[in-house]
């Protein structure tokens, strides 16, 4: 019993640490892509990144 319980705590706690790290790597893309953006715009780019997602 005991041990079918720290199984599901570690799941859990994996699942959580899983869900940390996709939602820093979606915060360091969405970094980069407005960094991207904005030195297109400084360029002259008329190309928006956002029309190929």
């Amino acid at each position: 019993m005991l041990a079918s319980h720290l199984s599901s705590q570690f799941a859990t706690q994996k699942a959580l640490m899983d869900l940390h790290w996709q939602a820093s790597e979606l915060k360091t893309l969405a970094e980069r892509r407005k960094l991207a953006e904005n030195q297109l715009e400084k360029l002259g780019g008329g190309i928006s990144l956002g029309m190929g997602f």
